[in-house]
């Protein structure tokens, strides 16, 4: 995004935003932002990285077509979780809206210009004048397709692969690992269903993505996917917790990629946030919300909703599951800042080394009695002796407006170098939409620096307990 050495979160003026009504500003939710100080003071501008403005060309886009649209978002998408911010020479509704139901921070002005970029992840203008910014064509089809296979075809899964199985020219969907592999699915197309893990690998995928929500088998498939040199991406936080520096290792090994950004801030790019500051300079701390599900309960306790009721709004909006006991009891989060503390330091610390509050009925009562702004904040410092202090736990952040304005859904992360810059970013936490697209940023990350190549499938695989 645009470049600070340090600055305070107040210091930056909002884009102007979509009106309401639209996706972006139900529940009063702000859409994705990503504030990134550089590395230095240098204002160069380079696509192939992050702190750059793009202008991408659309001219010619049929933007009636909503697979187009589609397409179009997850390019934007792509260049916004780096760190670059999006110039649209033309105002498009649609392909706005779009956006912005994905997290994506949107500013609509008629005059494109550094400073009406400031704080948007995309920029819908009639004029632009930028000094530096790079011309960028959505690519087309370069070789062949790769193939992705999906496993697990629940709300997550199941989006992914709607996904790649409409109209792309980027991935064909070759197989999905089901439980009930003879179940109707009539708007779904793929060449394989089976609950067998050998006829799943024999789909001879390039790129498997883990969506199972059980994490013992989740980590056998991405163990025995990465064994065969076949690239994972995984939003299954559980399964990787305290075991990334090992998978990292697999698939060097194996000359496969493994990525996780959907595992932590759904839609937010946390992970990518953090190694962006962690290239920077030392990190010394972070602090964020990483659970949407608490942040939507506490949310609604802000607004007079009862502890039990707001539970169950969580889960009828879809960001509960039907045993919400990992969020409530703080597992969900100690998962997220294990990973992270990878991203940002390139050590794990173990998820059992992290202190945790849980949220049930009578700390409910005792924050709503107290009011205020109340966040489940996670915690990850290095001491002056090299060691990690995690925690999880309740604070008001009334005067924080990071925090205070991630409201429902929404995460936020605040990380602090030993030099004092800040890195920020905020988005959409939970949700089908924002997380089936960061799953769908991997495989365009994987994409542009890999090339694809056929994998072997001679080896033996051990059975997997599929229960999607």
């Amino acid at each position: 995004m645009i470049s600070f050495e340090t600055f305070s979160p107040r210091s930056i003026p909002s884009p102007r935003r979509l009106p309401a009504g639209s996706p972006a500003s139900e529940n009063g939710m702000k859409p994705m932002r990503v504030d990134l100080g550089p590395a230095s003071g240098s204002a160069a501008m380079d696509a192939g990285d992050g702190d750059a403005i793009v202008i991408l060309d659309i001219d010619g886009a049929e933007l009636s077509d909503r697979s187009v649209i589609t397409a179009l978002v997850t390019e934007i998408y792509g260049h916004a979780r780096e760190g670059r911010i999006v110039v649209v020479a033309r105002r498009a509704p649609a392909l706005a809206t779009a956006c912005a139901e994905v997290g994506l921070a949107v500013s609509v002005a008629e005059r494109a210009t550094e400073e009406t970029a400031r704080g948007a992840d995309v920029v819908f203008a009639d004029h632009v004048r930028l000094k530096g910014a790079i011309v960028v064509t959505p690519p087309p089809l370069r070789g062949r397709k790769l193939r992705v296979a999906v496993a697990g075809l629940g709300r997550i899964g199941e989006g992914v692969a709607l996904r790649l199985a409409g109209e792309n020219s980027d991935y064909l969907l070759c197989g999905a690992l089901v439980r009930e592999p003879f179940k109707e699915r009539p708007a779904l197309a793929v060449d394989q269903l089976t609950n067998d893990l050998t006829a799943f690998f024999a789909t001879r995928p390039d790129i498997v993505i883990d969506a199972l929500p059980d994490w013992q088998a989740g980590r056998a498939l991405i163990v025995a996917a990465l064994d065969r040199g076949v690239s994972v991406v995984t939003a299954n936080k559980q399964a990787i917790a305290g075991r990334i520096v090992e998978l990292a290792a697999r698939a060097e090994r194996a000359g496969a990629a493994f990525c996780f950004s959907a595992a932590v801030g759904g839609g937010a790019p946390f992970v990518e946030t953090a190694a962006r500051a962690r290239r920077s300079g030392a990190v010394r701390s972070l602090e964020a919300v990483v659970n949407g599900t608490v942040n939507f309960i506490l949310t609604s306790l802000e607004k007079g909703e009862a502890f039990e009721e707001a539970v169950k709004a969580a889960q009828a909006a879809g960001f509960a599951e039907p045993d919400p006991s990992a969020d409530l009891t703080g597992a969900d989060a100690r998962a997220k800042i294990s990973i992270l503390s990878f991203a940002a330091f390139g050590e794990e610390i173990a998820p059992d080394a992290i202190r945790v509050e849980a949220l049930d009925a009578e700390s409910a009562a005792r924050m709503t009695s107290e009011g205020g702004c109340w966040k489940q904040i996670a915690r990850l410092e290095r001491a002056a002796d090299g060691a990690f202090r995690a925690s999880v736990g309740f604070e008001r952040r009334d005067r924080d407006p990071l925090f205070a304005d991630a409201r429902f859904e929404a995460n936020a992360l605040r990380m602090a170098l030993e030099d004092g810059r800040i890195f920020e970013c905020r988005g959409k936490g939970a949700g089908r939409k924002p997380t089936v697209e960061s799953i769908l940023g991997d495989l365009g990350s994987i994409r542009r620096k890999r090339p694809p190549a056929s994998r072997a499938v001679d080896a033996p695989v051990a059975a997997i307990a599929v229960s999607a």
